[in-house]
Order: structure tokens, then sequence, then C-alpha cells
């Protein structure tokens, strides 16, 4: 697989992961808190935060596509967050949640509402 294609995948998995992002520093107590969270992580360019709110698939999806590109996931994923514009707040609304899934609506860069998935994942939400 090219770069081209390495960096295609990165972005999709990261849009998927990232599509509209969240204080504190590991997955939250509830989905709110975990947007909030990965909102701020983002703001403040912190992969290690951002990394903690992200499932372990995903964390190992990330790894593997970085190690393919010759980057170190740090790496991959600072350039993602750099790529990707943050919504002017982390405004949110309407949780909902069953059982280890859940949904948010969240303002995205275009100040639109879009759903945002999390899954529960050692007790803490996850996005997803």
């Amino acid at each position: 697989m090219n770069t081209r294609s390495l960096l295609a995948l990165t972005l999709a998995l990261a849009l998927t992961t990232l599509a509209a992002v969240g204080c504190n520093k590991g997955g939250g107590s509830s989905p709110t808190a975990s947007y909030k969270a990965a909102y701020d992580a983002m703001k403040n360019k912190d992969t290690a935060a951002f990394k903690k709110l992200m499932t372990k698939k995903d964390l190992q999806d990330i790894e593997e596509t970085a190690k393919k590109a010759g980057k170190s996931s740090d790496d991959m994923l600072k350039d993602v967050i750099n790529a990707i514009p943050l919504p002017k707040s982390n405004e949110s609304k309407d949780e909902k949640i069953s059982g280890d899934k859940a949904t948010l609506q969240v303002k995205n860069e275009k100040d639109e509402w879009e759903t945002i998935n999390f899954v529960k994942e050692d007790g803490e939400w996850k996005l997803k």
C-alpha cells in the first residue's frame, strides 16, 4: 500500500473516530463527558489524552497504519488532528444509551448537528 493510500485510510479512520470531537484525561463516565474530553484533547493537540478516548481496536488500527507509513502513532494522530477542522464549541444534546452503545448529537465545524457513536469499554465510554 502506498503512502497516499495509507494517509487516506488513516484519515478515514480518524474521521470516523473523530467526526466531531471533547475534561477528564481518560474515557468518560458518560458519552457527553467523553465527547467533551475528546474536544479538549483535539483543541490542545493532546494525542495522549485523545488516545485514552479511543477503543482498543481503533488504537490498534492507528498503530498498524502508522507503522506502515513509517511514523509513530502519536505523529499519525497529530497529523490527523491538525487536518480535521475543530467545531466552534463542544455543544451536544440528546445523549442516548442502550447497553454498551450510545449516541450523542454534536455540532460539527459547519455548526450542524451530527451523530457520534460511543461504546463502553472497560467501564469507560469511548469514541467509535
